[in-house]
């Protein structure tokens, strides 16, 4: 009697909780300690509650029959892992250390054993995983975008000539209907490959963006008309944006690049199914409770929310952390490249924002943007008339690259349009040229990666010595500068290589007009 009296003392007083269960997963008894850890107030009520261990008690079901797996092959488990249900629902991690024990007839005749609450070490431990995976993915996003640039901008170089002589091409031989077949296939093959640089320049894209004022509006709107040629006749698109949105104030090249990443990748997800492609924008304030809930990456404030919604084929779970990698793809093979999605990942980063995504197999996808909505003061543009006036001489300009090929092939496309051009491919003698007779020259377009001096010293050099020329920079890959960065110093226009005929002619009338227009 003193025996089970002390038994009995040790059972109620345990700081551990302690049970014994049939096979079939009900409760033949149970401690106050284990009781409090399972969120009831006494033993009693923990009993009476549980009829189904497996069901009421084990947030996976199955995870009941593991441990009936484990304990019967071994006769104990040691340090069994799972997560369970409190009475209010929480879920909490627990670790059991159990044993069979038998009747004697040597049959089982229950399982009894310990149980600890390790959810405070458990969660430690999820968080220093996530902080270890967080360290990985910004080296791989460092790799990544120091890959990018660099690849980007060598195969700018390499596709600057075949595009410049293209189009030239495309000119000459009008009256051959065959082998202009021929040249327009290696255009599109070329502008094809263009835009696939274009991706990965935009993975590795980093710094501040251009914010300025847009519709937003407008960017979805255009968004749709040029996706709306490609559908067939099984899907349709749904434009929803919120009437309170006026203007936003933030880069709209990414909300462009966005919301069509996001879409096409919808669109193909519905290519054997069809179905509806919703998107909806609104402006919302997140607060730091509801982002501390939700557990985003952002911080309070106001936030322009884009959510695309496909009734596609859906992504399964064990993918779905994979698919803004680069290259990576559910798709077959041929449909798609794998850098739609990853692409997205980088503009929204890029923009201090962040992207989150649901879906079940067969169910769909969505997937939410979170784009801060910057304040500024919104400046009316001055407008001026235009000044057409005869141009008596041709223009002269400046053209620096180190690339030879890529030289050669800029300034014939500027000499076609018309414009008298002197070409450097070192900087340094460029600079040397200018300093010798700055007023001979009407505009300067260099390139921005280059040995001895590169593109924005050789803008400032020029600049110091006449603060009116007009300066083009244009670049394979984006460093440590962009467009706003270009500005501040005074350069005029920043842009991306290879060049079309027609961007290169707008580029270079417009700055020339703005020049006549600012100087006269």
């Amino acid at each position: 009697m003193q025996a089970d009296n002390l038994y009995r003392e040790i059972f109620e007083n345990a700081t551990e909780g302690i049970y014994q269960t049939t096979i079939t997963g009900r409760f033949i008894t149970a401690n106050s300690a284990l009781a409090s850890i399972l969120g009831y107030e006494t033993s009693d009520e923990l009993l009476e509650d549980t009829l189904d261990i497996a069901d009421k008690i084990y947030v996976d079901s199955n995870r009941r029959n593991q441990f009936r797996q484990a304990i019967e092959n071994d006769g104990k488990v040691s340090n069994f892992i799972s997560q369970v249900y409190k009475k209010d629902r929480t879920i909490i991690w627990i670790a059991e250390n159990a044993r069979v024990v038998y009747n004697n007839r040597g049959d089982i005749y229950c399982y009894e054993g310990f149980v600890s609450d390790i959810t405070p070490v458990k969660a430690m431990a999820i968080e220093n995983q996530l902080a270890d995976i967080t360290f990985y993915q910004k080296e791989k996003d460092t790799a990544l975008q120091t890959l990018s640039r660099g690849l980007g901008h060598d195969l700018n170089n390499i596709l600057s000539p075949i595009l410049g002589y293209t189009e030239m091409l495309l000119e000459v031989f009008t009256h051959d209907a065959k082998v202009e077949k021929y040249i327009q296939s290696i255009y599109r093959s070329t502008k094809r490959a263009r835009d696939l640089v274009q991706h990965i320049h935009y993975l590795g894209k980093t710094g501040p963006t251009i914010t300025k004022p847009f519709h937003i509006s407008n960017v979805a709107a255009g968004v749709v008309q040029s996706l709306t040629p490609k559908l067939s006749e099984s899907i349709k698109i749904s434009l929803n944006i919120d009437q309170n949105i006026k203007q936003i104030n933030g880069d709209s090249f990414c909300y462009e690049q966005i919301l069509f990443n996001l879409c096409e990748n919808g669109i193909q997800a519905m290519d054997t199914t069809g179905g509806i492609l919703e998107i909806a924008i609104i402006e919302k304030y997140l607060s730091s409770e509801e982002i501390q809930k939700t557990r985003l990456d952002l911080e309070a404030g106001n936030y322009v929310v884009i959510k695309v919604t496909d009734s596609g084929e859906g992504i399964n779970p064990y993918l779905i952390n994979r698919i803004f990698d680069p290259y990576f793809s559910t798709r077959n093979l041929g449909i798609g490249h794998g850098l739609g999605l990853a692409t997205v990942q980088s503009l929204v980063r890029s923009c201090c924002g962040t992207i989150t995504v649901s879906s079940q197999p067969g169910q769909g996808s969505e997937f939410y943007v979170y784009m801060p909505q910057y304040q500024s003061v919104i400046k009316k543009e001055k407008t001026t008339d235009a000044q057409n006036s005869v141009q008596l001489t041709p223009k002269h300009i400046m053209l620096v690259d180190d690339d030879d090929d890529v030289l050669q092939i800029q300034q014939q496309l500027i000499e076609h349009l018309g414009y008298r051009v002197t070409s450097f491919s070192d900087s340094q003698q460029a600079l040397q040229s200018f300093s010798q007779n700055p007023g001979q020259y009407d505009l300067v377009l260099t390139d921005m990666n280059m040995p001895k001096m590169s593109g924005l010293i050789l803008s400032k050099q020029l600049l110091h010595i006449n603060a009116k020329i007009p300066i083009i920079l244009c670049s394979g890959f984006i460093e440590s500068i962009n467009e706003a960065t270009a500005k501040s110093v005074g350069i005029r226009r920043f842009i991306i290589k290879p060049l079309t005929t027609q961007k290169l002619s707008q580029d270079l009338e417009n700055v020339l007009k703005e020049k006549d227009n600012l100087f006269v």
